[in-house]
């Protein structure tokens, strides 16, 4: 199996070059302020060669055998199945904030931007990466992904979906609920999954787009090496995602 090696020695931008094949290399950023047992945990890190699908350049990332960084973490939709994550309509319901409580003693919860969260009142996805410590209690800035919906529950639950990078591009350059409803509604469209209540969640888990995505899991799944713990993905020579 091809690797490459990485390291907080190798510069950031490195995660594009692979796509392309540039050989050159920008003069890496001092490392000398880095936690000394990171620096030791990325050095086991490798990117084993891509599996190819179209125009998607997916990296597999290993990691040797290296001593484990100390603490426990959770992505929110572990936290959720596990009932560390609770997630819950801020007085009765408000669209642009949730109120999230982390019940773990011990372990930390990322959330991260465009993590998806549906029930309440409408689906919504977070609109910030936050870092939820043990016991904490926060109110979530969140964008709604569901527009014609305003009524249910209370609670909410994982739905183990992302939005599209289309809208995350988005969200970054600081976009409001009608520029993400728009984005929303033009992925809804091109996926041909467009519904009644104008939810993200709906459309990505339609029977249709559950077909295409099985598929192409059939394809790459079997190419992942054993050990992986994470990918870098690569559309059109360009890195999008990790």
């Amino acid at each position: 199996m091809k690797v490459l090696r990485f390291s907080l020695r190798t510069p950031i931008f490195l995660l594009s070059l692979l796509a392309v094949g540039c050989p050159a290399f920008a003069q890496r950023p001092p490392t000398d302020r880095h936690v000394a047992e990171l620096g030791r945990y990325f050095d086991g890190v490798k990117i084993a060669a891509p599996i190819i699908e179209q125009r998607l350049a997916i990296y597999p990332v290993l990691v040797d055998d290296v001593p484990l960084l100390h603490g426990t973490w959770q992505s929110l939709d572990q936290a959720v199945a596990r009932g560390t994550l609770a997630i819950g309509e801020k007085d009765g319901g408000t669209v642009p904030v949730v109120s999230v409580e982390n019940r773990s003693r011990e372990a930390y919860i990322l959330l991260m931007m465009g993590d998806v969260i549906k029930g309440g009142m409408q689906t919504r996805t977070v609109r910030h990466d936050t870092v939820l410590g043990p016991g904490q209690r926060l109110e979530l800035e969140v964008f709604c992904v569901e527009a014609h919906r305003w009524q249910g529950e209370k609670d909410f639950s994982a739905a183990n979906a992302k939005v599209p990078q289309s809208i995350q591009n988005e969200l970054r350059r600081g976009a409001s609920q009608g520029d993400v409803w728009k984005g929303v509604a033009r992925n809804n469209a091109s996926l041909g999954a467009e519904n009644d209540t104008g939810s993200l969640e709906r459309a990505l888990k339609s029977a249709s787009v559950e077909r295409k995505l099985d598929a192409v899991r059939q394809r790459i799944v079997p190419a992942v090496p054993r050990g992986t713990v994470g990918f870098i993905f690569v559309h059109g020579g360009r890195a999008v995602g990790a």
